[in-house]
């Protein structure tokens, strides 16, 4: 039988990240178990934005903290590769009506420690001279945001655990949490049973799966997104990253001369485990529209490559952190709705604190806990960007 102190279901990036910083701190008898490979799941088909414009502090500290205390210095306190090219700078685009809520959102973001600031149409085109400013009235810029490789990351996160002590189960399927006396014994697992008093469940859109067995309700549904690569014309350049409410999209550089975009439209209620892997035909032909519509100069650019994945969306775009009432022992780490990636370091951090100590000096976990939806506590930051109908945007447009 396998035993362990903490056992993690999930090798993405926010299992990786947890297991390294347990064993940080010391947990070195650590069993991360991961039915396919480091970041097979979500992880793997990220976007890798590295950008700190959220409307809540909770988020813009997990990702401020993520990039100044970690990203920045990957190979001095990770080792590896995380892939990171900050500096491209990044455009975030907002409708006339959400230009209050903008500038709140800046405001805050500031409090944090964020480089960012308000610019007009025309600073906006003197910062991109490639995009159509004519629908924009003001927008937020934040020089430092940038973009890194998730797999890469997830991967340097989980060798540098493994240096330190953790063990690692690639191939093994976690059937199901055992629980006994109200507390967490371990696990069954397609290897056998695991024996442990901790267990962190970290697999995102495959959670509700594992803890509903359980009796446990984890509002995570899991929705089928799409993203596009365009290789750019010659007569356009590298380009800042953009989040552009405007059009319902966001598009960065890949590589020398390609574009990746995606947009907010997504499929609900989609199977983690059986979706079409490639992008639509009508999602081409949208994609290609809005981006030349933004980018007038790129309605000369060819298709690349595509891919899709799975968001593990929460009703207010927000993740679940924390342990789950009634089952001692039991963490979940899931539902960070397509953002996920860039706050992992951070994250991962304040959770080995939380297991180890109880307690989180970071921030507050409890905004963020499991039952807050169940007790009529939904985190809705002060400056959402809100539909007319008073519903959120999806979490990649905070």
């Amino acid at each position: 039988m396998i035993t362990a102190d903490v056992a993690v279901v999930g090798g993405g990036v926010h299992g990786a990240s947890t297991a390294f910083n347990l064993a940080e701190r010391s947990v070195t008898n650590v069993a991360v178990f991961e039915k396919s490979f480091i970041g097979a799941g979500a992880t793997g088909k990220s976007s890798g934005l590295v950008r700190f414009h959220y409307t809540n502090v909770q988020e813009v500290t997990l990702t401020w903290v993520s990039y100044r205390d970690w990203f920045l210095v990957w190979k001095e306190r990770v080792g590896g590769e995380c892939g990171l090219v900050d500096h491209v700078g990044m455009l975030r685009i907002v409708p006339e009506h959400h230009v209050t809520n903008l500038r709140g959102a800046l405001a805050m973001m500031r409090a944090v420690g964020v480089d960012t600031y308000e610019v007009d149409a025309q600073q906006v085109r003197e910062i991109e001279p490639q995009l159509d400013v004519s629908d924009i009235t003001v927008a937020g810029f934040e020089p430092q945001s940038g973009y890194a490789d998730p797999s890469s990351t997830a991967v340097s996160l989980m060798e540098a655990a493994r240096q330190r002590g953790v063990r690692l189960f690639q191939g093994v399927e976690v059937h199901g949490v055992k629980v006994e006396g109200g507390r967490v014994v371990g696990l069954e697992t397609s290897a056998g049973d695991v024996s442990a008093p901790v267990v962190l469940v970290a697999n995102n859109a495959w959670a509700p799966r594992l803890l509903g067995k359980l009796g446990v309700d984890v509002p995570i549904s899991p929705e089928w997104h799409q993203v596009a690569v365009f290789y750019r014309p010659p007569s356009v350049g590298r380009h800042v990253m953009c989040i552009d409410s405007i059009l319902d999209m966001y598009f960065r550089i890949e590589g020398q001369n390609m574009t990746l975009l995606g947009t907010g439209e997504g499929k609900p209620h989609a199977d983690p485990d059986s979706y079409d892997s490639r992008p639509t035909m009508e999602f081409w032909a949208e994609a290609a529209e809005k981006l030349t519509q933004r980018m007038p100069a790129m309605a000369d650019a060819s298709a690349g490559r595509g891919m899709t994945g799975i968001y593990d969306v929460t009703p207010d775009g927000k993740p679940l952190l924390g342990p789950v009432p009634g089952i001692d022992g039991l963490y979940v780490q899931a539902g960070f709705c397509g953002t996920g990636f860039k706050i992992a370091p951070a994250v991962g951090d304040m959770m080995a604190e939380l297991i180890t100590t109880g307690k989180t000096t970071l921030l507050d976990w409890r905004p963020l806990r499991l039952t807050r939806f169940a007790e009529g506590e939904p985190l809705m930051g002060e400056f959402e960007y809100l539909t007319e109908t008073g519903k959120r945007k999806d979490a990649w447009l905070m």
